[in-house]
């Protein structure tokens, strides 16, 4: 048998060896050079492009935050005092918008040709940080009020200017992305400085810019994104019935008793002269409108009762499943749905008002709040402006006098009771607006005439039972809103609806829409 050899390893064949490991680690570690250089940016990429989104994602947080803000303070965010956090300019606290947005400067808003379409207020700010999976995010958040008139402060008519920078650190050392490009295009900064947009305390408060920035050392990329929004108000309008209840209705059976209407804004505070209210005729007059609507939300059978042919100028509603007993009683359409119809409180802290007395003259210069523990039963207007009123108690009225530059808005938190007299009796509906408050957990709250009142106002009051018993030279111009409603007056009164009333807001703001959305990249 053949024995083998042991094979003698030289030094020249252990060098071979080592020279084969140490090239095969440096091509190991040019290879992975070679990916951590390419992979590395790509890294920087995904981390920029992660904060570039996160900036947007908290710019658009900003304005939800804004909205919640304005919406904590409804139906008056003008009068709001649910602002925590949120400071002015010279970073005081604005605990009141209304003193916040108005004592600032107001600047114009002007068109394309110059003319001043509007105002815009100093504005409010906000700060906030979030949470963030790429760095430090913050948003920091200005609202403005816009005006159609310097000189008027509506809840109704204003509306607000959002504005909203997020804030990213990238968590990153100062690099370029793979494309160069990418940097500009997001806008990033990556090696010192900061944005025009921090540059002018007028933009976003007491702090040039966001604190994230401030507490960073050394000095790390960071990419910021403003949007904007412009939010209007979203009004009540409950007037768009000349007669709206919940429960089943039952039309008065008077021969001469007619639904028309007329619009105060382009007829008069009156309606014209040989309406059935003026006349007594039993023929519709022609001066008047086919738009007096009368709607129930209920679905009995019936749900609306019309004893004679034709007695409502206008269209007619039921609820789903009710009925309408005479199909000849209306000119206009049948339709079925409900309309909703909430109980609207009496505005807050108003027992601090001005005491007002139950008879007497009221003088009225521009805004004026009025508070009554009693009955204030005779009142005469005079002067220019917008009166509130909340009644504490129940209210008898027999005599109310308002000029036709004044109008008055009365919260009554118990029954109503109108006898013979004149309420508003030539002023225009919309000049007095009544809203019943009162609870009526169990039975409606009465809202009762007798006598032959004269009333021109629009009522509304969801938890009333409105009992209408007054005939001969008495009537009702408007518009109401009730639980319920009777009339058993029997004689040659009319209800006449003012369509003007259709566009009168009740209740203050419901809420606020987005109107207008976009990101400013100007900054």
């Amino acid at each position: 048998m053949k024995s083998f050899k042991s094979v003698k390893r030289t030094s020249s064949t252990r060098g071979n060896v080592l020279l084969l490991t140490i090239v095969i680690v440096a091509v190991l570690l040019l290879t992975t050079a070679h990916v951590f250089k390419n992979a590395f940016p790509r890294y920087v990429t995904t981390v920029q492009v992660a904060a570039w989104q996160e900036s947007r994602l908290a710019a658009d947080a900003g304005v939800d935050l804004g909205l919640a803000a304005l919406k904590a303070n409804l139906p008056t965010p003008n009068a709001g005092t649910s602002w925590t956090g949120w400071t002015t300019t010279s970073g005081t606290s604005a605990s009141n918008i209304t003193t916040a947005l108005t004592t600032g400067s107001t600047a114009t808003i002007s068109s394309t040709s110059g003319a001043v379409v509007g105002f815009v207020s100093s504005p409010i700010f906000y700060s906030k940080t979030l949470p963030s999976t790429s760095g430090s995010t913050q948003v920091d958040i200005q609202i403005s009020a816009l005006y159609p008139d310097s000189t008027i402060v509506s809840n109704t008519s204003t509306a607000y200017r959002i504005r909203s920078m997020g804030t990213s650190t990238a968590g990153t050392p100062s690099r370029l992305p793979v494309d160069r490009m990418d940097a500009s295009l997001l806008r990033f900064n990556l090696f010192g400085g900061y944005r025009a947009a921090f540059s002018s305390t007028t933009l976003w408060g007491t702090s040039n810019f966001p604190a994230i920035l401030n507490s960073q050392s050394p000095f790390v990329p960071y990419v910021s994104r403003i949007v904007e929004a412009i939010v209007t108000p979203v009004v009540s309008l409950p007037f768009q019935y000349a007669l709206h209840t919940n429960g089943a209705l039952s039309l008065p059976n008077s021969q001469n008793y007619k639904f028309a209407s007329w619009d105060s804004s382009t007829q008069g505070a009156t309606p014209p002269s040989g309406s059935p209210v003026d006349t007594g005729a039993s023929n519709y007059s022609t001066s008047l409108h086919k738009k007096a609507n009368v709607g129930t939300n209920s679905n009995a059978t019936p749900a609306l009762s019309i004893p004679k042919s034709p007695e409502v100028y206008g269209n007619v509603s039921v609820g789903v499943g009710g009925t309408v007993d005479n199909v000849g009683g209306y000119s206009g359409t049948l339709s079925y749905g409900s309309v909703s119809t909430p109980v609207i409180s009496a505005p807050s802290g108003a027992s601090s008002w001005t005491s007002l007395s139950s008879n007497g003259t009221v003088t009225v210069n521009g805004n004026s709040y009025y508070y009554a523990s009693v009955d204030p039963r005779n009142i005469t207007f005079t002067g220019s402006g917008n009166v509130t009123i909340v009644v504490n108690a129940g209210w008898s009225a027999s005599s109310i006098t308002i000029p036709s530059n004044v109008k008055v808005t009365i919260y009554v938190n118990g029954s109503l009771s109108f006898g013979n007299g004149s309420i508003n009796a030539t002023g225009a509906p919309s000049n007095l607006i009544i809203i019943g408050t009162a609870d009526a957990s169990t039975n409606p709250v009465a809202f009762q005439t007798t006598g032959n009142p004269m009333v021109s106002a629009l009522f509304y009051g969801p938890t009333y039972a409105v009992s209408w018993s007054g005939g001969g030279n008495g009537y009702f111009r408007g518009a109401i809103v009730a639980d319920t409603y009777t009339d058993t007056g029997g004689g040659g009164s009319s209800f006449l609806f003012d369509e003007a009333a259709a566009k009168i807001s009740v209740g203050g703001v419901s809420y606020y829409k987005v109107s207008n959305y976009f990101e400013d990249s100007r900054q």
